[in-house]
């Protein structure tokens, strides 16, 4: 069609050489070209543009859906140790920046594991593990829990259960005691805070909270509950 049109504006341009029929003729064309040709080309860009977002959308639910599943602890549901040391790690960047000053951590190992595992077998030992697991998520609703493997457990406090961090683990021990006495699963507690200006990262934090939470599981080992 352009090739027509130029055709016709310089046969008309040789007979009426002082009128502007060849510059109209050609704007006239890229007028069409624009139309026809560069807006396909445009919408055709465009369906491939979206193509690639959703691929790209797609790979990223990928790798969600794959990096939640490498931070998943298999048994429990709650995260790995994979995923503890990756959110120390954060913490610990904000540590030396500055950025974090209000978080607690909270040390956790079910009682009585090793004597389960070795009485009633490992089943029995995994829904002792399961129990507890729903014990400390259900004290710790608001916080992220880490499973290290075995019987340790990890808590990082940050928000409304930091705030709330003396009487949650209070109401814990509570139930620590009463599932001793009632033969339930038993989960020992040790916590420590972050100091500003001494603690350089998470894992000094996690030393003080472990040491209390050993005082403490010897207290409910005097009381009855058993070896690890």
């Amino acid at each position: 069609l352009f090739g027509i049109i130029m055709i016709v504006t310089i046969t008309a341009q040789y007979f009426y050489p002082l009128l502007p029929l060849y510059a109209l003729g050609y704007l006239l064309g890229c007028c069409l070209i624009h139309k026809f040709v560069v807006e396909d080309e445009r919408k055709e860009y465009l369906q491939k543009l979206e193509e690639l977002l959703q691929i790209q959308q797609q790979q990223e639910v990928e790798i969600g859906s794959a990096k939640q599943l490498a931070y998943k602890d298999p048994l429990t549901g709650v995260k790995n140790k994979r995923a503890c040391e990756d959110y120390e790690a954060e913490l610990d960047a904000k540590i030396k920046e500055g950025l974090i000053r209000d978080f607690a951590v909270v040390s956790l190992d079910v009682n009585g594991l090793k004597m389960t595992n070795d009485t009633y077998g490992h089943k029995a030992g995994d829904e002792l593990l399961i129990s507890a697991c729903r014990i400390i998520c259900r004290h710790f609703s608001h916080s992220p829990v880490f499973r290290f493997g075995g019987d340790e457990f990890e808590v990082i406090l940050q928000g409304q259960d930091y705030e709330n961090r003396h009487a949650i683990a209070a109401a814990f021990n509570r139930e620590a005691e009463q599932n001793l006495a009632e033969g339930k699963a038993v989960v020992s507690l040790g916590m420590a805070d972050f100091i500003p200006g001494q603690d350089a990262d998470v894992d000094t934090v996690f030393e003080r909270a472990d040491a209390e939470m050993y005082v403490r599981k010897n207290v409910l080992m005097r009381m009855g509950a058993g070896g690890r």
